[in-house]
């Protein structure tokens, strides 16, 4: 049995406004995803009427031959965001952003961080001195911002357990073990910081358009899984 529920519910709102050559866009968002996943699995060997399937598992004729385990994981991503879009002429356009995401799978205290962004462009092409028809495009723009990452298993911090059964005497009983997998109490959001400059061309009516972009990217706190041998 294997049941998943998930939803990703967004609010948006939106407001654009013209005051004679300025333009100004605002955006507001509120978003929440919640992820759900509960299995169940029992089996059994030597049922001795098969058109009891499942409810009879008991009546097997296969000594531990039943075998049954269930999981149950979920975890939840809170997000609030607010971006500005402001242009002048339609030449020169600017864009502001901060972001803010909460993940239940990070540590205590760790679980949200900011993301902020900004882009500034100009379209020379629009300039009076630019009196060049076969040019219908030439845009410089600059970007900068920072992106996160929270790409791990749910209960990372947690320490997970792992069950099983050992021999005592004559029967076995249910015991558990760490995971080799251990716990980070201090896992926090991975953030990867980039600069980008980039030159837009277009020919012709735009029939023929190059770009060319230069960027520099750092990623600090990288979330990295290190597989660690048993004997550790």
């Amino acid at each position: 049995n294997n049941k998943t529920f998930s939803y990703t519910l967004d609010h948006l709102l939106y407001y654009d406004r013209s005051i004679g050559e300025h333009t100004v866009g605002l955006t507001l968002l509120q978003s929440q995803t919640d992820y759900r996943q509960e299995t169940s699995f029992v089996s059994g060997n030597g049922v001795p009427q098969s058109s009891q399937l499942w409810n009879a598992l008991t009546t097997g004729t296969v000594t531990g031959a039943i075998s049954t385990r269930g999981t149950l994981t979920e975890q939840q991503l809170l997000s609030y965001m607010a971006r500005i879009n402001y242009s002048f002429k339609d030449k020169y356009l600017l864009t502001v952003s901060a972001r803010q995401d909460g993940s239940s799978v990070l540590a205590k205290g760790q679980k949200y961080s900011w993301f902020p962004s900004a882009a500034i462009a100009w379209r020379i092409n629009k300039e009076n001195f630019m009196n060049v028809n076969w040019i219908s495009d030439l845009k410089l723009r600059v970007g900068a911002g920072v992106t996160g990452n929270s790409a791990v298993p749910a209960y990372a911090t947690q320490g997970a357990i792992t069950s099983l059964f050992y021999p005592f005497y004559t029967t076995n009983i249910a015991g558990a073990i760490p995971s080799l997998e251990m716990a980070n109490q201090n896992l926090e959001w991975e953030k990867t910081n980039q600069l980008n400059i980039g030159l837009d061309l277009g020919f012709l009516k735009n029939t023929f358009t190059v770009s060319a972009e230069y960027y520099q990217r750092k990623t600090d706190n990288l979330i990295l899984s290190v597989p660690l041998p048993p004997s550790f």
